[in-house]
């Protein structure tokens, strides 16, 4: 009789272990740019540690430099700091491109998107007003003060 054969997976997956070594590296990165934020990315539920978990969290994480990954946490903790998303005409976010420079917060106008220099780099954050700040903006913005405008 034969027995049915373990055929391999066609893509490789991502394990619990790894993506805890890719949020340690960030988190290290993080912390020694911006010490102030290192307990709230290591507070379950905080906008801090729902972006760094969503950002390591990426297919393409691996292909992304270094500045790129801060800039894509940076944005998502300013996001996930944000009520509104995907009510009133305003764009969830996480619906947006896999580009974060063409990511727009809200109805489709200029004044609503994230602007980025030729590079890629943020240089303006622009979102809806009728989003509402849990709290207050992130400080995490400063981690995007060499690029904002």
């Amino acid at each position: 009789s034969s027995s049915p054969s373990m055929l391999p997976s066609s893509s490789p997956t991502s394990t619990s272990s790894t993506i805890n070594a890719k949020s340690a590296v960030l988190k290290a990165h993080i912390c020694s740019a911006l010490n102030s934020t290192c307990i709230d990315l290591s507070t379950e539920g905080t906008p801090q540690s729902k972006a760094l978990e969503w950002v390591v969290s990426n297919s393409n994480y691996e292909s992304y430099a270094v500045w790129r990954r801060v800039q894509r946490y940076t944005l998502a903790a300013v996001a996930f700091s944000l009520e509104g998303w995907g009510s009133n005409g305003i764009v969830d976010w996480k619906d947006g491109g896999e580009d974060e420079c063409s990511w727009i917060w809200g109805p489709n106008n200029p004044l609503h998107m994230i602007l980025c220099d030729s590079s890629g780099r943020v240089t303006q954050i622009g979102f809806d007003n009728r989003l509402v700040a849990r709290g207050k903006v992130p400080v995490d913005v400063a981690l995007l003060s060499d690029s904002l405008e």
